[in-house]
């Protein structure tokens, strides 16, 4: 990845990524995500042989814009409890799927 010194956060779902599983920092001592790592991720789909890569986070805190505006996102993503600082933006996306669920974010 581009981004330099992931959090161990980022780094839990960078490793995840690839293979579609669930990371969930529910409780964890440090929940923050950079929502450029997550861009940068679905961006790019990252993925291993014989596996579906996927976005499957909870209990995250992000921040940053998390802007896909126009974006063609190849895979999966869903977003369980997270919040933002600033808005989610996927106006104009395309997402092969999209699931929010509970997240807390400002109006974009």
């Amino acid at each position: 990845m581009e981004i330099e010194e992931l959090t161990d956060a980022e780094r839990r779902i960078e490793e995840a990524f690839p293979r579609g599983a669930t990371v969930d920092l529910t409780g964890a001592d440090d929940r923050t995500v950079r929502a450029r790592v997550l861009r940068s991720l679905l961006l790019r789909a990252p993925s291993e042989d014989g596996e579906i890569p996927a976005l499957r986070l909870r209990g995250a805190r992000v921040t940053g814009a998390l802007d896909l505006h126009s974006a063609v996102v190849s895979c999966p993503v869903s977003l369980t409890d997270c919040s933002f600082e600033e808005p989610v933006i996927f106006y104009g996306a395309e997402c092969r799927g999209l699931s929010l669920a509970r997240i807390c974010a400002p109006p974009a």
